[in-house]
């Protein structure tokens, strides 16, 4: 396009030069941050999906231990009374005095997994007898703890996902 001056009617170089060197380093200063503000938000978004995945799956292997000592038998009205919550299938129990019992398991987090990329968690189980007079009254805390690692910018964080359960007998 070109532009006349208004009085002389001749091509005017004043209003048809281009962008000095100060506008245009301005503005591609301007696209950088932008940029580079646009990029570190899609990297802290990536970083928080992968995080939110694996602590859904952490929450999940700590309730799957949770119901499996919901499923358990535990009838005090037979004679003699059966109680297989504290039987669960874990390694490594403990008893002290027939009150609380701890264990653990690992497994693996229920994540897609292509070649070794296995996330491996581990659940702490501690199962308490909490009495309230005769053992109809009897009620069973189940706390599970899941440890999961995760690994960002090459350093492993461990994280904790802990539920807690009261159990109460069949009748």
């Amino acid at each position: 396009m070109r532009v006349m001056h208004s009085t002389t009617g001749r091509p005017s170089r004043r209003l048809a030069s281009g962008f000095t060197l100060v506008e245009i380093v301005v503005s591609l200063a301007i696209i950088v941050l932008v940029f580079s503000s646009v990029i570190a938000a899609y990297i802290s978004a990536a970083f928080r999906a992968q995080w939110s995945g694996y602590n859904f799956a952490a929450q999940a292997l700590a309730m799957q231990q949770i119901e499996q000592a919901r499923a358990a038998k535990w009838d005090v009205m037979t004679t003699p009374p059966v109680d297989e919550v504290t039987n669960l299938s874990l390694q490594g129990w403990a008893t002290s005095d027939g009150i609380t019992w701890t264990g653990y398991t690992t497994n693996t987090l229920d994540l897609p997994i292509s070649g070794t990329n296995v996330i491996w968690a581990t659940n702490f189980c501690t199962i308490s007898l909490i009495a309230f007079g005769n053992p109809t009254n009897y009620l069973h805390s189940v706390q599970v703890q899941t440890v999961w690692p995760f690994l960002w910018y090459n350093k492993t964080y461990l994280y904790t996902n802990t539920l807690v359960d009261y159990i109460s007998p069949d009748y």
